[in-house]
């Protein structure tokens, strides 16, 4: 890869549809669409899910996706670290169909509007990517007496609408094994740290009140 269009996957769906789950699309090299290069002469149905897209490079637009044509549904994916002169995680160039891109992890919280998450960019109507997935911290019990402990769960637990992820479990496949970092915490000691999110895309710690 690295000339021409879609230097992972080119999928051209005009007289069919596509889909395209649990899988891995990394470090690859196009013109346009670094990892996925999906063209479409008519609104065709894709839908992507489950994604792990990382790493992946366009020169021109679409480090992650290019989408040019079809009605694409993604969903529950993962599209960081991936650069392009337009559209770091995805672009869609024309009018025709729509891109449904509604809770994925674009490697910030704030969203693909802007740097430093993956961006995702449109010449045209038609693209959707709120709520996207954040990340978060919460604990079990909102206060811990003295000598007393709660479990902190860190990860993907809502999204950008405050709303929980149904059935995280088998959703969010794509964020599990994801390292994560502990700490700041105040008047306790974190213990039992997981060192990367498990099923669920979330990670756990407890923190247990030294006495103050």
């Amino acid at each position: 890869n690295g000339t021409g269009n879609g230097g992972g996957i080119y999928m051209d769906i005009s007289n069919q549809s596509a889909t395209i789950t649990d899988s891995t699309i990394t470090n690859n090299h196009a013109e346009n669409g670094g990892g996925v290069y999906l063209a479409s002469a008519v609104a065709r149905p894709a839908a992507f899910s489950r994604l792990t897209i990382t790493g992946n490079q366009a020169d021109n637009q679409g480090g992650g996706i290019y989408v040019a044509g079809a009605d694409l549904t993604l969903g529950y994916s993962r599209l960081v670290g991936n650069t392009a002169g337009s559209g770091a995680g995805l672009y869609r160039s024309t009018s025709t169909g729509t891109t449904v891109a509604e809770r994925n992890w674009w490697g910030c919280n704030g969203g693909p509007s802007a740097a430093p998450c993956d961006t995702a960019v449109t010449s045209a109507a038609g693209l959707d990517y709120d709520p996207w997935l954040g990340c978060g911290n919460a604990a079990a019990t909102a206060t811990i007496n003295v000598g007393g402990n709660a479990t902190l769960t860190a990860g993907f637990l809502y999204d950008s609408a405050a709303a929980a992820i149904p059935s995280p479990g088998t959703n969010l496949t794509a964020l599990d094994g994801l390292p994560v970092t502990w700490s700041g915490e105040v008047h306790g000691v974190l213990s039992g740290q997981q060192a990367n999110t498990a099923s669920g895309g979330a990670a756990t710690a407890t923190l247990t009140n030294d006495n103050t």
